[in-house]
C-alpha cells in the first residue's frame, strides 16, 4: 500500500531567480525522502511539475491504519521546510491505498489542495474513509469557489441542490466528525456574506 502525499510550492520570501527555484525545489525533494523514509516505510518523492511534489510512502498493508502521526509528520516537514527554505507549501495527505490507484486520488489530492485560497498557505490538508466505506471523502471544504460562481449567476436551485448532495455525500462521515460540518458551517457563511 502506498500512502500519497501531494506538495505545492505556493511562494519563497526571497526573491529567487530560476536557477535558484530550480535548486530549492531539488532540496525539497531531497529533504522530503529524508524526511518521511525510516527503516519500516520506504518513500519516494518524484517532482510532477514545477512547485509540486509528490511523496509516495510504503505502508505495510497488515498494519491498521493511524493518521494522526503521518499528519503530524507532514506539519513538522512543512515548518522544517519553512525555516530552511523560505517557502510556504501546502500539503494534502491521502489514505494507503493499492498503487494501481495513484494516478486517480493525486487527481483528488491535487483539487483538495489547488482549490483553497491562496490565504491558507502552509496548512494540511487530508482525504478520509467515510466511515464502513472504501471511497475517499474530502474531509477537508466544500466547492465554495463553484457555489461562489452558482451564486454570483443567480442559480439559487442548482446551489441548493449542489449543497444537499454535498452534505448527503458526507453523511457518514458527519456522525464521526463534527468538524467537517463545522467548517461547511464557515465556509457557507462566508459565501453568502461576500
Amino acid at each position: 500500500m502506498l500512502l500519497p502525499v501531494y506538495m505545492r510550492i505556493y511562494g519563497w520570501e526571497k526573491p529567487l531567480s530560476p536557477q535558484e527555484k530550480q535548486t530549492m525545489e531539488y532540496a525539497l525533494r531531497d529533504n522530503a525522502e529524508r524526511f518521511f523514509h525510516t527503516a519500516n516505510h520506504p518513500c519516494q518523492a518524484v517532482s510532477l511539475s514545477q512547485d509540486c511534489l509528490l511523496i509516495t510512502v510504503v505502508l505495510d498493508q497488515n498494519v491498521e491504519w493511524e493518521p494522526e502521526p503521518w499528519s503530524e509528520l507532514c506539519i513538522a516537514y512543512m515548518e522544517e521546510c519553512h525555516q530552511l527554505f523560505y517557502c510556504e507549501l501546502r500539503c494534502g495527505m491521502g489514505i494507503p491505498i493499492p498503487s494501481s490507484d495513484i494516478g486517480h486520488y493525486m487527481k483528488r489530492l491535487k483539487e483538495l489542495v489547488d482549490s483553497e485560497g491562496l490565504d491558507n498557505r502552509n496548512r494540511m490538508f487530508e482525504l478520509r474513509l467515510e466511515p464502513g466505506c472504501s471511497t475517499p471523502v474530502e474531509g477537508m471544504r466544500p466547492p465554495v469557489a463553484f457555489w461562489s460562481d452558482l451564486l454570483r449567476l443567480g442559480l439559487i436551485q442548482a446551489l441548493a441542490l449542489d449543497t444537499k448532495a454535498y452534505l448527503e455525500s458526507l453523511h457518514g462521515a458527519l456522525s464521526s466528525d463534527t468538524s467537517i460540518l463545522e467548517r461547511y458551517y464557515a465556509d457557507f457563511l462566508q459565501l453568502i456574506v461576500v
